[in-house]
């Protein structure tokens, strides 16, 4: 959900490669993947600034623990594209899901501020 809420913030479609941080071929762990709850930070880089981070990480022990997972996409009707390395997995216009998320969210929001309605 991060890297949609990245998407939406923005304005732009993702490309998302889950193959380094999923790559069996059982659908649930891919679900794991996309929607898992563990502690974890995602962080947009420049392409010019990328080897330089990942020295940093690798300094500090950490190169095995990055994984590169998305690139952004711009354009008119940017989407965000889900793959796990040649494997296509879906594919969703930003726009559309953003509407769904922000029903959603509000749902939430009210059911919260007022749980009686």
């Amino acid at each position: 959900t991060t890297l949609s809420e990245m998407a939406f913030a923005s304005h732009a479609g993702l490309n998302i490669d889950l193959s380094s941080i999923c790559n069996n071929t059982k659908e649930i762990h891919l679900f794991r993947a996309l929607f898992n709850q563990e502690s974890g930070v995602v962080i947009q880089v420049s392409e010019q600034d990328r080897a330089r981070i990942m020295e940093v990480f690798a300094e500090f022990g950490l190169a095995e623990s990055v994984h590169t997972i998305a690139r952004p996409e711009w354009g008119d009707n940017p989407s965000i594209c889900i793959n796990r390395g040649q494997e296509f997995v879906a594919q969703y216009r930003t726009a559309e899901l953003h509407k769904v998320w922000s029903t959603v969210s509000d749902k939430i929001r009210m059911q919260r501020e007022n749980p009686e309605t």
